[in-house]
């Protein structure tokens, strides 16, 4: 019992070498792993590649086709310009992002150091989180549809139990929908010339006379099922008849009689009757039993490996391999990184931030500068080179889009009368910020976009505009306003709001016409409606 365990186990980790070499990883040996299982030095080389490999394929998303020749040449490249160190940094990086715990993470101060079964275990790891053994059965699922026909359909069985599902069938119902299409298509066309009540008359005589086709075609289908039902009784009655024969002659001659035959269905007897099609339905079925025995077969491959894993871990524990209890100097830089818990903290205070700068906007407050003008200018200066640096590295748009956007959010809030007064605060607010821009850097041609705004550092803020359109740019304690912001922000203002008001308005007169529309077509259907009722 135990040896077919261990065949089995065996055959486990062969299948999982064998997939993720069909994912795209560099090949690797059940042999590798054995020994990484009992942390042989020599297999921790081999596995780094299987690792960088499987991250790669998992920021790239599985790309399709054979790219285990390119990864593999690219490995060869970075080992040959000595690239182990940052090789095993990318690897932990990712790891730790992912949410790996740091029991299962190889801590990578030196790429020769690590231990293998640190790495086993951290591709054991890292085959759960790319959920490897689902993707493969993908994979081999669809090349075994491949292999069908394109008229083939999948699963089989259940197929179908009688003739409506034949080409030829198929091909008369696609004909007869044409034809009703095209006839409810005149009828709409031969309408749009009419009014008021001739257009309703001239319709309900159209309905009356679809009505009549309609009762007909329907005699014709109800006449169809019953001479089907009657074909079917009498393709049973002869099939009996035969076997009854068969029984007479047997017993006539003396000899055993034969198994009877089952009764066929009209499918059944439709691919008897061809033998290309039996041949297409065989290897229908063929394909389809192939799929399931190869997720039983990926289930059952599954299940041992991760109790082989178990016995790794359990191996590791018993070793009293006690390396991860004391924070070795890598665990304290990853530590820093601004991952979920710390990505939180910073993002909601960005956010704190933001709302005090919107705060002393919106009070027109003053924002301190040098009292020394040569400073003043110097600190101007790198600002504005800060900030559209800032926006190079982020590629956003112009400004003309910018104001685009802001009439599709304003188009997009709901209000049909877009006035100063019914603005939305939140496109106000950006609006504001965007004209405020653009008064500050008199037209030099930095846009900054609403999404720019709000996710600004905190050194770099926008200086608010008092309400005469003075920038507040002056020195500290004089008392001096600044220069004079540029008309041109009035103007853009001014344009944004009637653009904004006559795409609110357009939306409004749709909305009303497409009213008037639904109610005419209510009339139409109640006239239909009250001539189908009294129809003799």
């Amino acid at each position: 019992m135990a040896t077919d365990v261990q065949k089995g186990v065996k055959a486990s980790v062969e299948y999982v070498c064998n997939l993720l070499t069909s994912l795209g990883a560099p090949p690797v040996t059940p042999e590798t792993l054995r020994q990484a299982k009992f942390n042989a030095p020599a297999a921790a080389g081999k596995l780094w590649p299987v690792l960088h490999s499987l991250v790669l394929l998992q920021l790239t998303g599985f790309p399709q086709g054979d790219i285990s020749d390119r990864l593999s040449e690219l490995w060869a490249n970075l080992d040959l310009e000595g690239q182990h160190e940052k090789i095993a940094a990318f690897v932990e990086y990712y790891l730790r992002l992912w949410g790996c715990s740091s029991q299962a993470t190889p801590h990578a101060e030196s790429f020769e150091k690590t231990q293998s079964r640190d790495l086993l275990i951290a591709l054991g790891w890292l085959i759960a989180h790319t959920d490897v053994f689902s993707r493969g059965l993908q994979i081999r699922t669809a090349r075994l549809r491949k292999s069908l026909p394109p008229d083939v359909p999948l699963p089989l069985p259940s197929y179908p139990g009688d003739t409506t599902d034949c080409p030829r069938s198929k091909n008369a119902a696609r004909h007869a929908y044409a034809q009703v299409s095209a006839h409810v298509a005149r009828v709409k066309e031969a309408g749009t010339g009419l009014e008021g009540g001739a257009k309703a008359d001239a319709l309900v005589n159209e309905a009356l006379t679809l009505y009549g086709r309609l009762r007909s075609e329907l005699g014709s289908l109800a006449s169809f099922d019953a001479c089907q039902a009657k074909r079917k009784q009498e393709l049973i009655h002869t099939q009996l008849e035969i076997r009854a024969k068969t029984v007479e002659a047997a017993a006539a001659a003396g000899v055993n009689c034969p198994p009877a035959p089952p009764l066929y269905g009209l499918y059944e007897l439709q691919l008897l009757r061809k033998r290309s099609v039996l041949e297409a339905h065989e290897k229908a079925l063929s394909v389809d039993e192939a799929i399931h025995t190869a997720a039983a077969e990926s289930a059952r491959h599954e299940a041992l490996f991760w109790q082989w894993m178990e016995s790794v871990v359990d191996e590791r524990e018993a070793g009293g391999a006690d390396h991860h209890s004391k924070p070795t100097p890598r665990d304290e830089e990853f530590s820093r990184l601004p991952i979920e818990a710390d990505l939180a903290a910073l993002t909601s205070e960005l956010d704190l931030r933001i709302e005090d700068s919107k705060r002393v906007h919106k009070q027109g407050g003053v924002l301190e500068c040098g009292s020394d003008s040569g400073e003043e200018g110097g600190e101007e200066a790198r600002r504005i080179e800060e900030i559209e640096e800032w926006l190079r590295e982020r590629g956003w748009e112009s400004y003309d889009a910018l104001l685009e956007r802001v009439l599709e959010d304003a188009e997009v809030s709901g209000a049909h009368d877009v006035s100063g007064a019914s603005l939305p605060d939140d496109v106000r607010a950006l609006l504001e910020g965007c004209t405020s821009h653009a008064a500050d850097t008199c037209n030099r041609g930095s846009p900054v976009p609403p999404e720019a705004r709000a996710a600004w550092p905190a050194h770099i803020l926008i200086p608010p505009v008092t309400k005469d359109g003075r920038n507040v740019r002056g020195k500290a304690g004089t008392g001096d306003p600044g220069p004079t912001a540029p008309l041109e922000t009035d103007r853009l203002m001014k344009l944004a709001l009637s653009s904004a008001r006559e795409l609110a308005r357009t939306r409004a007169d749709n909305k009303r016409a497409l009213g008037r529309m639904l109610a005419h077509l209510e009339e139409v259907e109640d006239v239909l409606v009250s001539g189908l009722v009294h129809q003799p």
